[in-house]
């Protein structure tokens, strides 16, 4: 199984989630240096922030640049 299943997602989720999930893709992108911790992060609040998405895949950022 990759990631998370839209019920953990779901779960988690509502008016003011706390939460942002990482998955071991994600990891890969900032360990080999693809990202920036930092950037991970701020990316991931910002989607979570704009659209409620706990769970933004990095690779999705990455296509973008």
């Amino acid at each position: 199984m990759d990631g998370f299943g839209d019920d953990a997602i779901l779960s988690i989720s509502g008016k003011e989630p706390r939460i942002i999930l990482m998955d071991g893709e994600d990891l890969v992108f900032i360990l080999n240096g693809t990202i920036s911790l930092h950037d991970a992060i701020k990316a991931k609040v910002d989607k979570l922030v704009k659209d409620g998405n706990t769970f933004y895949k990095l690779k999705h950022l990455l296509h973008k640049l």
